[in-house]
């Protein structure tokens, strides 16, 4: 028996560098870093830009509760193949989405595989772990890190391949597209304490009343870390159309992305540090004041001193990966652990979706300066109503 237990457990930390890796090709998005001014390229007004990435919302929306209920309820493994299986399928797309309706259906498919993966990974990370909560907050550290480098890497490669031109950067995120699915093969998942099959309904209305009613703290920390997510997120595909208003050109926008995103991955990696240091009201502090500093600094003033603002958005989002996720997990039950995950993205991309059409409404009719004040607004109210009330 004892035999049996550690051969369980070695398997389960064999889980953790894969599902690094996984992290890491997962976000090994190539095409981001020029995604804005390529589907400019190809027609597309920023309105259009920000309605199809609000497709990739919706999407997210109605299939991220039945996704990861069927994760709560079939095991983590076998959703993330699943859903690494329909990522690959998604980016296969892009070899024919060529225009508006075409590029809606690439961000809808991909949204389907994205609602399968998220929660599973990071479900299945923490219970490979068998450390305590300090080890466990350093290992999601680690995760959201190679997230982070994921992107990073990936944004040196975009600048270094556009010399050859989109269809280059295109074929090449393709390509990568497919690594995720097969790392998921070779992860293990250990029978742990699964929801029951009562009537399916009944099963996500007790997740829904776990969070919403039973746990108020929970349910705090569920709506800063969906909303402050979207401090960031938001910032993201407004931040390419910034760079190039104030003097960047394009063969250098994934230097300076990749740059950002190293920024991020390492305050992500020494934020259990951090915290540590300076404590968790302070860090919850820097999550939310930084993006709203950024967005008025980015408002009111032009050139390189603008860019370098824009590393703000990264240290804050290094931090909220790690303090808000290892928070909301601690506290969630395993049998509810993945269901509850995902019912913080599809806030979140529920949000997106909210404001993401009114975002890109603004930045063609007002310009992009007086839009970046009107956010810097609207998160600071998010700050007095949601924040203060943790700190």
């Amino acid at each position: 028996m004892q035999n049996s237990q550690a051969e369980v457990e070695r398997k389960l930390e064999r889980n953790i560098p894969i599902l690094y890796s996984y992290s890491f090709f997962y976000m090994f998005l190539i095409l981001i870093p020029i995604l804005v001014p390529y589907f400019m390229n190809l027609g597309l007004s920023m309105e259009d830009i920000f309605i199809v990435q609000a497709s990739f919302g919706v999407m997210m929306a109605l299939f991220e509760i039945p996704s990861a209920y069927l994760g709560d309820l079939w095991g983590r493994k076998k959703i993330l193949l699943l859903g690494s299986f329909i990522h690959g399928i998604g980016f296969s797309l892009l070899l024919w989405a060529h225009d508006f309706w075409s590029l809606l259906i690439y961000e809808m498919i991909l949204a389907i595989g994205t609602s399968f993966v998220s929660g599973a990974d990071l479900s299945l990370l923490y219970e490979s772990s068998q450390k305590g909560r300090y080890e466990k907050a350093k290992i999601i550290g680690r995760y959201q890190g190679m997230h982070l480098s994921g992107e990073a890497v990936a944004s040196v490669v975009c600048s270094l391949i556009f010399v050859y031109g989109y269809s280059a950067v295109v074929a090449s995120q393709v390509f990568v597209g497919w690594i995720p699915f097969i790392l998921s093969l070779f992860l293990y998942e250990k029978p742990v304490s699964k929801i029951k099959h009562e009537s399916h309904t009944q099963n996500i209305i007790k997740v829904f009343k776990y969070i919403f009613k039973g746990h108020p703290y929970i349910r705090l920390i569920m709506i800063n870390m969906t909303f402050w997510g979207l401090s960031t997120f938001c910032a993201v595909w407004i931040l390419q159309k910034y760079w190039i208003e104030n003097g960047v050109d394009k063969e250098s926008l994934g230097f300076i992305w990749g740059g950002l995103h190293i920024l991020a991955a390492l305050i992500a990696h020494f934020t259990p540090k951090i915290e540590k240091l300076i404590g968790r009201g302070s860090a919850l502090f820097l999550i939310g004041a930084l993006p709203i500093i950024a967005y008025f600094l980015m408002g009111s003033i032009d050139g390189v001193l603008g860019v370098l603002v824009s590393s703000l958005f990264y240290i804050a989002r290094g931090i909220n990966m790690v303090v808000m996720k290892e928070t909301f997990n601690h506290a969630i039950e395993d049998q509810f652990r993945n269901t509850a995950n995902s019912i913080s993205s599809l806030l979140f991309r529920l949000g997106f979706f909210i404001l993401a059409p009114g975002i890109g409404y603004l930045i063609d009719k007002n310009g992009v300066d007086n839009t970046l004040m009107w956010l810097g607004g609207f998160f600071l109210i998010g700050f007095i109503v949601f924040m203060v009330p943790v700190l």
